[in-house]
Formats: C-alpha cells, sequence, structure tokens
C-alpha cells in the first residue's frame, strides 16, 4: 500500500513550537497548533497527489481524492514525534471513472492513461452498477466489470511521491507559523 510519510518534523521545531507556546490552555497550545498544520500539510499532499493523477491518468482529481486515506498523528503526547501520512489505498476504481464514451459499433473507447485506446469487445452498460463490461466467450453471459489502477498503484512513481512529501514539509512550515500567531492572539 503505497503511502507518502513525512516523519522528519525535526524535535528542533517541536521544542521550539512547545516554548513559544508553553502555559497555553495547559500546555495543550502546541498540540493544537501542531494537529492543525499537519492536517493543512497532508491536505496539501493529497492535492498534489491529486493534480499528479489527473495529468497523466484520464482521471478526474475528485475521483482520486475520494480514494485517499489522510492519517496524522502525535505519538508520546505533546512532547512526542509529529507524522503525517497520506495512504494511496483502496481498491481498483471502475474504468468507467476513466472518462470513457461509447464508439459506436467498435466498443468503448477508453483508456485509464492519457492516450486512449479502444475495448473493442466492451460496452456501457448498468448490470450491478453503472460500468463498463466486456463478455467472456462467445454467449451473451457471463460478462466481468472492467476497472483501471488503484490510487496507490498511480503513486509508485518515487518522482511523486518526493514532489508530495516536499509539498507536505513546504505547507507544514508555513502553516505552523499563522497556528502560532493565531493561538498567541487569541485565536484558540
Amino acid at each position: 500500500m503505497p503511502k507518502v510519510e513525512v516523519a522528519d518534523i525535526s524535535q528542533e521545531k517541536l521544542d521550539r513550537i512547545n516554548a513559544i507556546l508553553k502555559g497555553i490552555k495547559n500546555g495543550s497550545g502546541a498540540f493544537h497548533a501542531i494537529g492543525a498544520a499537519m492536517k493543512r500539510a497532508a491536505k496539501a499532499g493529497e492535492h498534489e497527489a491529486a493534480k499528479y493523477a489527473s495529468e497523466t491518468y484520464n482521471i478526474t482529481q475528485g475521483t482520486f481524492r475520494g480514494q485517499c486515506r489522510i492519517s496524522f498523528k502525535m505519538e508520546g503526547g505533546h512532547e512526542g514525534v509529529a507524522k503525517i501520512e497520506v495512504l494511496f489505498a483502496g481498491a481498483v476504481i471502475p474504468l468507467i471513472e476513466f472518462k470513457g464514451t461509447a464508439a459506436g459499433p467498435h466498443g468503448v473507447q477508453v483508456s485509464p492513461k492519457m492516450g486512449g485506446g479502444n475495448l473493442r469487445s466492451a460496452f456501457l452498460a448498468e448490470i450491478y452498477s453503472k460500468g463498463i463490461f466486456e463478455r467472456i466467450g462467445l454467449k451473451r453471459f457471463p460478462v466481468e466489470q472492467k476497472y483501471g489502477p488503484s490510487t496507490g498503484h498511480m503513486m509508485q512513481d518515487n518522482e511523486v511521491s518526493e514532489k508530495t512529501t516536499n509539498k507536505m514539509i513546504e505547507t507544514f512550515d508555513s502553516r505552523i507559523e499563522h497556528e502560532i500567531s493565531r493561538i498567541l492572539g487569541g485565536g484558540f
């Protein structure tokens, strides 16, 4: 299950945040600031990955994001290790989600990756659910639904994982300053 993980929110950063926000709301000010910044960083990472997916695959960013799982936690309480994960997991995505269209008597024109292609023996139908199906054999039944890759398969590119991780770190660094200012300004 591919995932993008940022576990290197340094102890220096955590110590600095704890020192600045020490004593606010019984010491939980730092916990809330880090949590809010981590949540924003995870969302930015998910957005970066969805942007890549929609540029490379015939899928919308919304469909891609619907398959992502965001997880963030602080291990060891207020003074522990901050960890952000964006998990790209889940089932394969029905091929109809990849912008498939009927191609007349020539089957369905659809391809998970940009570039397109035809499935000559495939057709659009609503059997179990609306989808793209293909006959198995020469008879009318049985048929099987066709699927494209899962978000995990799409995210196995190391360059994309690196871009996503860098975006998450950059977002965390900028958002933590905003959260500290917000808490010190009484917005907590």
